[in-house]
């Protein structure tokens, strides 16, 4: 009996910072579960980021936050937050033949007018797209894309299926600059299912900016947590964690130990996998160049969950921030390449800060954002100067007569989840696979690389923590999250 009081005294730990991990923390503690947070960084937020730039808050991962984003927008309310969104005016362009074209990508009426597509695609658009998402409504979530992969719209990338259905332009002019720009993938590699699931919320859409930046919104979320009894401690590395069937034991970098009665691994796929393993000696073995010691150490990692883990795709993801000579305020704000466009191989999408929010400052006006596409995003791990080099000559026509005077780039750790074709099998995969008693995972990658798809997972972690909780017997063995 005092083994089982002392478990039930334990905190629940929280590994992340990010949405999901204070999503999940948010829900373990309203429900009068001790929790503690741990995070590597010096700030919460994850992919959450604001920087400042020339006096200009800069979103280095998430920019808005979407009208169909329901659990996050109850938690905004619930933490008080709900006066930080502002709404945006969701004004967006294509650069096509050396020009820009004004588009709204959240107003069927906008894309179907605008000069930005050809009037053959708009035509197709209109006839077979449009009733193709509606005739599809019922399987297509954009807060949940693994519905529509069950109905077996899975099969194939959205270039596949764009290219055999609506035509070849539609895969250049509209999937490729939305997957690049927001997803940092090629369309090439992004399942039909979740573009589609996505599109489905355009038919109907509308965005907020946050007042301050979304790290505004992730300190205001963090203070609500430590209102309401939770312990957030960064700079935090945790270097392992394992279980003996009683009580999860987290690890720190400096050799550190503490009990938990269960772990939420909040982080990217690749962290929660090696957090998973047997890292003393397997990192060792990992680290000879030989094909034996690598086959041991694979013996000594905890590999159901960690192998499936290891097989959730990402890519790395940059920004450049650009302070210009004078003031560039087009009325929109991100301009997307056409692969076909001078450039627009190397480049996403070129933003004018001063497009994401309405009463822009002079600030505001002189600060352009480069996002590189996904085949040179990992050119920001380059020096700046390098990856200055690389982006700039592409994004300057966009720009006009502007020119640069500063740059800086920022790199987002771990970068975009991927969701190539076959993302359902994969998600079950992992769902399904063995795992340590007490540990549950969250992230974006668990339900979609969206804000509202890691809010979602940190929910269901939560969830099921609870419900383990609950009946005094953590789930073994092939225990969903």
């Amino acid at each position: 009996m005092a083994d089982a009081g002392a478990a039930a005294r334990r905190p629940v730990a929280v590994i992340g910072a990010g949405a999901a991990g204070m999503a999940a923390a948010w829900t373990l503690v309203r429900a009068g579960v001790p929790v503690e947070v741990l995070e590597r960084a010096d700030r919460p937020g994850g992919r959450l980021r604001t920087e400042r730039f020339e006096g200009v808050e800069v979103e280095v991962g998430a920019q808005f936050l979407a009208s169909h984003q329901r659990e996050t927008h109850r938690i905004v309310g619930e933490i008080g937050a709900a006066s930080l969104l502002v709404p945006a005016p969701g004004r967006d362009a294509l650069w096509r033949n050396g020009r820009v074209h004004p588009i709204q990508y959240g107003s069927v009426a906008s894309m179907l007018t605008s000069g930005a597509l050809p009037a053959g695609l708009k035509l197709r658009m209109a006839s077979r797209y449009v009733p193709f998402l509606h005739r599809h409504g019922s399987v297509l979530d954009p807060n949940d894309p693994r519905p529509a992969a069950a109905a077996g719209l899975d099969d194939g990338s959205i270039a596949e299926w764009g290219g055999e259905h609506i035509g070849q332009d539609f895969v250049e002019l509209l999937a490729r600059p939305q997957t690049a720009a927001y997803y940092g993938a090629e369309p090439e590699t992004t399942s039909a299912a979740l573009y589609h699931a996505l599109a489905s919320a355009a038919l109907d859409l509308k965005l907020a900016w946050v007042r301050g930046g979304m790290g505004a919104l992730a300190r205001r979320w963090a203070d609500a947590l430590l209102g309401s009894g939770a312990t957030l401690a960064f700079g935090v590395d945790v270097a392992r964690v394992r279980t003996d069937g009683k009580r999860v034991v987290v690890v720190t970098g400096d050799g550190a130990e503490r009990a938990y009665r269960a772990a939420v691994l909040a982080v990217p796929a690749a962290r929660a996998a090696g957090l998973l393993r047997e890292a003393p000696v397997a990192a060792a073995l990992d680290a000879v160049p030989a094909i034996p010691a690598a086959g041991a150490a694979g013996l000594l990692h905890e590999a159901p969950v960690a192998a499936a883990l290891d097989a959730v795709p990402a890519a790395p993801s940059a920004l450049l921030a650009v302070a210009l000579d004078r003031p560039w305020h087009p009325g929109w704000f991100g301009a997307g390449l056409p692969r076909a466009e001078p450039g627009g191989a190397s480049l996403a999408v070129v933003a004018s800060a001063a497009g994401r929010v309405p009463g822009q400052t002079a600030e505001h006006r002189r600060v352009a954002l480069v996002f590189p596409g996904p085949a040179s995003a990992g050119q920001g791990e380059r020096s700046p100067a390098e990856a200055f080099e690389a982006w700039w000559p592409a994004a300057r026509p966009i720009v006009g007569e502007a020119e640069a005077v500063r740059a800086r780039v920022y790199r987002e750790g771990h970068g975009h989840a991927l969701f190539p074709p076959g993302f359902g099998a994969r998600l079950e995969a992992v769902r399904h696979a063995e795992r340590p008693a007490g540990v549950f995972l969250a992230g974006d990658y668990l339900v979609s690389p969206t804000v509202e798809g890691a809010v979602r997972s940190g929910l269901e972690a939560a969830r099921k923590v609870l419900a383990a909780s609950a009946s005094g017997n953590p789930p073994r063995g092939s225990g969903r999250r």
